[in-house]
């Protein structure tokens, strides 16, 4: 079976975020917006974590995903389906409405591409280490490596005995 591990972990947490803000908070900006962005990256997360899908795909689906579950809310998906009474139903496909929900969505989508990138380009927070431009995108070029030509080969010098004059 493949499994990325990091993504996994990441799947367990953000599920277990999203079910602290669906059981303990009432709040008009956590909840709806901050949680509906998560549920993206978590839908992401999952797909990475059990799939061989790419970063790109795998995003595309968790807002379809996404958007799907929204059209649903729109039309009663949960009570028409015979899962109304199932209290769990009703959190993870949610029963209302709210056309802000796309925007949630889509910040959810755009969140995802931007750590990835980040990621995959290298770049850390925090300063760059002195004496270096930026990790990416360098604004100033860093010097040049020396080759064992310029530089003199370390091992091979350390066996050889020390130069002699040629006069």
């Amino acid at each position: 079976m493949f499994v990325r591990p990091r993504y996994a972990i990441a799947t367990i947490l953000l599920l277990l975020a999203e079910t602290g803000i669906a059981l303990f908070l009432r709040d008009p900006l956590i909840r709806p917006h901050v949680g509906d962005s998560l549920a993206v990256t978590l839908v992401y997360c999952g797909l990475r974590a059990g799939t061989r899908a790419r970063v790109r795909p795998a995003v595309t689906i968790a807002l379809i995903v996404a958007t799907m579950i929204e059209i649903g809310q729109r039309f009663g998906a949960v009570d028409r389906l015979g899962f109304g009474t199932w209290p769990i139903a009703r959190v993870v496909l949610g029963t209302g409405f709210d056309p802000w929900d796309f925007s949630a969505y889509a910040a959810g989508g755009a969140l995802v591409l931007v750590v990835e990138t980040v990621r995959r380009a290298g770049i850390t927070p925090g300063p760059a280490p002195a004496g270096s431009a930026c990790r990416r995108g360098r604004s100033a070029p860093l010097p040049a490596r020396p080759t064992p030509r310029d530089a003199g080969d370390a091992r091979a010098a350390s066996r050889a005995s020390p130069p002699q004059s040629r006069h």
